[in-house]
This record gives C-alpha cells, sequence and structure tokens, in this order.
C-alpha cells in the first residue's frame, strides 16, 4: 500500500480484515518493529489496545488531513466519541430539536439501559432504515477514514455488528475493495427520504455530544 519505508514510531492506518473477510477496517495504529516478513504495531481496536504482527501490505503510513499547514481547531471534549475520533468540517452543535430527539429516545434507543444495548438499538435502526445502495459525500475528515471532504462515495451496507460497538460505520465501495468508513462523516446525496432521515439522525447524536 505503501512505497515509503515503515519506521518504529510511525503512525499508520492498519486496513483491518474483518470476520468472513468481505470488508476491512481502518484502525489507527502505531509501527513498533520491522520484521523480514511482518511489521509489529500497537492499534486500538474493540478489543482496546492489542501488538498484532501483520503483512506491510495491510498498512499505510497515515498522514493528517489539514490542509496548508494549518492543525484543525480543537473541538469541546464532549464532542468526541472514542480515543480515535477526531473530526473537522462540521458545522457548529445543532440546536435541539424535539422532534428529532423523540425519534431517538422513543425509537432508537428506548428501553436501553446501558452502552451496549444504545449500539444495539442504533445498529438495527439504521440496518432497517438506510436504503442500499446510496450516494453519499464525505463532509468532515477523520484520521482512522481515507476520505477527504466532497469525496463522493457508494454505500452499499453495514459492517457487523461488532464493528459497530463504539459508533456506527458503513459500508463503501473503493477501488475493488469495500471498506468500512465512520456514518458520521457522510450526507446522503442520492437516496429515499427515509434513508436520509436515518443518516441525518445518527450525525445529530454525534453533534450533539450523545454518546452510547
Amino acid at each position: 500500500m505503501s512505497s515509503k519505508p515503515f519506521q518504529p514510531g510511525d503512525p499508520v492506518v492498519w486496513w483491518k480484515q474483518a470476520p468472513g473477510g468481505g470488508y476491512v477496517v481502518p484502525v489507527l495504529s502505531t509501527v513498533l518493529a520491522i520484521t523480514a516478513k511482518r511489521i509489529k504495531i500497537e492499534a486500538e481496536d474493540e478489543q482496546g489496545k492489542v501488538i498484532r504482527h501483520v503483512l506491510p501490505t495491510s498498512i499505510e503510513h497515515h498522514t493528517s488531513p489539514a490542509k496548508s499547514g494549518q492543525k484543525p481547531p480543537k473541538e469541546p471534549e464532549a464532542e468526541r466519541a472514542g480515543p480515535s475520533l477526531v473530526r473537522w468540517g462540521r458545522k457548529s452543535t445543532p440546536k435541539k430539536d424535539e422532534v428529532r430527539e423523540e425519534r431517538i429516545t422513543m425509537e432508537i434507543v428506548v428501553d436501553a439501559y446501558d452502552e451496549a444495548e444504545r449500539a444495539i438499538g442504533w445498529y438495527c435502526y439504521l440496518q432497517n432504515r438506510l436504503g442500499v445502495p446510496f450516494r453519499a459525500r464525505c463532509v468532515e475528515e477523520r484520521e482512522v477514514s481515507p476520505l477527504s471532504v466532497g469525496d463522493e462515495v457508494e454505500v452499499v451496507g453495514m459492517p457487523s455488528e461488532r464493528e459497530c460497538e463504539r459508533e456506527m460505520f458503513v459500508s463503501i465501495r473503493r477501488g475493488k475493495r469495500k471498506l468500512a468508513v465512520p456514518l458520521a462523516q457522510l450526507e446522503a446525496t442520492e437516496s429515499h427520504d427515509e434513508t436520509g432521515e436515518a443518516v441525518e439522525d445518527w450525525s445529530y447524536w454525534v453533534r450533539r455530544g450523545y454518546r452510547f
């Protein structure tokens, strides 16, 4: 994936193969050591911090999407939903939407008593509402995603429930591969009304600073 040699300490994106092999998920990692055939990395996935020995072809150098040497503006801690979430490009925190709040409370996370149940509620809601395939545009950049603001993609589904325990991901086609990227960085451009509403519901939840 990368022609530049890897060195210990390099920040990289590990394209983690999901169970079943249908798609890959980007995981922000750090190179620890180089061997003849493998690269030792430290990554943080759903299991927490883990050490993995991976093929060089499964990682690529991570570069910040910030342009013109400017650092992205810092956002309040409440806006962050996990250790690997770094976002910019979105508008400010949206005003409270009572209709959307009621739908989220009474339909999506109703009877959810902990983080796992709220994550399942969101996962099932999006699975049922997203009419795939649909077209979407990247509206914010994330360190764990290869997408840049303005990129047009086709959303073809959702990865496994396990990959959405911390936040909601969707599967997109990128070249010959199917990748999982954060739904929060996308807006629907060509979709049914129900799909667009579901995408905006998740965007609203994230931008309001709500957590599982």
